[in-house]
């Protein structure tokens, strides 16, 4: 096997082109990785949403080669004909897709249903850069899977409704039954 000699090609820890000195953003865990070790069970945490630009709504009409949508702008995705797709995916749905450049394809359109002018130039003037727009998207990531985590709790069971917390005598019970199953199933083997 062939060896690279020390001192020839990468430096220690870069990741690739230009990613030295830079943290990665994971989509859940916010800066670097996720707790590998990190239980199933534990929260995620507990994050509000960003403040968009003043001025800045939520959603978008937005038209691409005669077809309408609503752009969500947090995770920007698209609304279209009641489905929720990513932006890439409506661009390719309207005939654009070897575009691949969904801020060029993509016109907000104004209340009599015109086209006004490109997503790109107005995410500009508001200063929605892509930095900017992958923070929103990790932020609204975060809150979803926060929410969601509290969705699955709650149909589980809360503490003090009889489902989620037991006492030390019960976790104890239950450990001596799981016990007693696993020996009579060796006994039976």
């Amino acid at each position: 096997d062939w060896v690279r000699p020390r001192g020839v090609g990468r430096p220690r820890g870069s990741r690739g082109r230009g990613a030295v000195g830079r943290p990665r953003i994971h989509p859940i865990g916010g800066i670097g990785r996720p707790m590998a070790g990190m239980a199933a069970n534990m929260p995620p945490p507990k994050v509000s949403l960003l403040p968009l630009p003043e001025d800045t709504p939520e959603t978008l009409p937005i038209v691409c080669a005669g077809r309408y949508g609503e752009l969500l702008l947090r995770t920007q995705r698209v609304m279209h004909e009641g489905e929720a797709m990513t932006a890439s995916r409506f661009e390719q749905l309207c005939g654009r897709g070897d575009a691949k450049k969904w801020k060029n394809s993509f016109w907000l359109v104004n209340s009599a249903g015109q086209p006004e002018c490109m997503i790109q130039d107005w995410l500009g003037a508001r200063g929605l850069d892509r930095a900017r727009l992958a923070i929103l998207a990790s932020n609204a990531m975060q809150v979803e899977a926060y929410e969601e985590w509290l969705e699955n709790k709650d149909k589980e069971g809360t503490p003090g409704e009889g489902g989620a917390e037991m006492t030390s005598e019960q976790q104890a019970l239950q450990v001596l039954d799981a016990l007693k199953g696993a020996q009579q199933q060796q006994q039976q083997q």
